[in-house]
């Protein structure tokens, strides 16, 4: 992705502009999972605010591969506020930095992970976590947050309309595939145990199903897959039925959202993040898209490995009450939010 691009560029304008981040000036923030979907769209938000208002905010990028960090963050490597530190999430951090806030997002987040790597992604996610709290109480940082996932609600029981941050679903223990989201329900039980006998702050959120042009090449969830299908002008490729219902939020609101619970989150708190008016089956969403580029809608038989990775929960709606009684608001519906992100990336090609 082209980060000067002028439609990416003006939306963390408007992130700036509609969102009060002045509690981060002069702060340093260690943000794992830097590379990522999430992680990499909250940085250059918060560089935006540096070159916008001289905000003197430090960032410390941490990276598994530090040739493909400098190649997506280019245009930040001569910023004395922005560094990039090689890290595996799985090891002991050694550099001793001078850090105010992290920000964990770190973890194997797609499909195709979870069915290869299931151990890892289970293990990653806690030990992962456990090292990052360990390192913060080592170097008496004021506060982690922990970017868990809206699939700890796991399957509804048919009582729920939508899942506040108290609900609590079916996961099966028994299947690989829930090496995910019960890796990240033991690693946010391990953040509120560190909080309470450590006395760290730690404050969670759990992001829904999150889309936009900082989507990696490796990321084999649906979305990803019926964008990536768009801008190179073919047929949308469906390989399910696409009942399940979810909720879905746009990268750049994700990222505001997460820059607000770091600033106002209350210690051993998780909040949702998603966009009541982002709600969408993924056959809705894949006729969306392919709308969106006068293509349309096929159907495939995914193989074994493709659907051991599958989420098979058919409904996961979010609430947003909690997280919007912070002053959060979302910018971008999914109409919005797909065509940007087509828009953006197809200006690539």
């Amino acid at each position: 992705m082209n980060r000067e691009n002028i439609i990416y560029q003006s939306q963390l304008n408007n992130a700036i502009e509609t969102n009060d981040f002045k509690m981060l000036y002069g702060k340093k923030i260690m943000i794992t999972g830097a590379t990522g979907l999430i992680g990499s769209c909250v940085i250059d938000i918060l560089m935006k605010e540096n070159e916008i208002n001289q905000a003197d905010i430090e960032i410390f990028a941490m990276v598994r591969n530090v040739k493909n960090a400098e190649k997506i963050f280019k245009k930040y490597l001569k910023c004395v506020k922005f560094k990039i530190i090689e890290y595996d999430v799985t090891q002991e951090i050694k550099e001793k930095l001078n850090v105010d806030y992290v920000i964990h997002a770190a973890s194997n987040a797609h499909p195709l992970a979870f069915a290869k790597e299931p151990i890892n992604t289970l293990l990653g996610n806690v030990e992962g976590l456990k090292n990052i709290l360990d390192y913060s109480i080592r170097n008496k940082i004021s506060k982690v947050l922990y970017v868990s996932s809206g699939e700890v609600y796991g399957e509804s029981n048919g009582n729920e309309n939508e899942y506040s941050e108290e609900y609590r679903g079916y996961i099966n223990n028994l299947s690989a595939r829930s090496c995910y989201p019960i890796g990240k329900l033991a690693a946010e039980t391990l953040g509120i145990c560190y909080a309470q006998e450590k006395n760290i702050d730690v404050v969670i959120v759990r992001p829904c199903h999150i889309y936009g042009p900082t989507m990696t090449e490796k990321d084999s969830r649906a979305i990803a897959q019926f964008i990536r299908n768009a801008i190179s002008s073919n047929d949308i490729v469906m390989k399910s039925k696409g009942e399940q219902y979810r909720s879905y939020c746009y990268v750049v609101d994700c990222a505001t959202a997460i820059l607000t619970v770091l600033i106002k989150g209350e210690n051993c708190n998780a909040y949702n993040i998603c966009n009541s008016q982002s709600n969408i089956t993924i056959k809705d969403m894949a006729i969306l898209v392919a709308n969106s580029v006068n293509r349309k809608v096929i159907f495939e038989i995914p193989d074994d490995v493709e659907k051991s990775g599958y989420n098979v929960v058919k409904k996961s709606i979010l609430s947003d009450k909690k997280i919007k009684d912070l002053g959060w608001n979302p910018k971008y519906d999914m109409k919005n939010g797909i065509e940007s992100t087509i828009e953006i990336l197809k200006n690539e090609r």
